[in-house]
């Protein structure tokens, strides 16, 4: 059995999401095309379901998250990820480093 390392971004669901979710769900209850923020926000998510944002926005891939800010790391004997904080998204509240088998 082998181990793998992985790197995830949790993001803030709590602000920026949530307000961005409402101006979504007002423009689809009214029919309106959406404003570029939000199209900007949510990206290829923009027309899905709530419940199909919140599920994929639950974490975030550092590792294959657009920049690849989770750059795999190794020393003599040592293997990880190393990432650089200016290169953080500003929606990630924390970061979840772990293991699996």
């Amino acid at each position: 059995m082998s181990m793998s390392m992985h790197v995830i971004g949790i993001p803030d669901t709590d602000s920026e999401f949530v307000k961005m979710l409402e101006a979504k769900a007002f423009c689809e209850e009214r029919g309106l095309s959406y404003p570029q923020e939000v199209e900007d926000y949510f990206g290829p998510l923009v027309n899905e379901s709530e419940e199909v944002i919140r599920r994929e926005k639950r974490n975030v891939d550092l590792s294959t998250h657009g920049l690849n800010i989770a750059r795999k790391w190794n020393a003599d004997m040592e293997d990880g990820f190393e990432i650089d904080v200016v290169d953080i998204p500003k929606d990630i509240k924390a970061i979840r480093f772990y293991c699996s088998w």
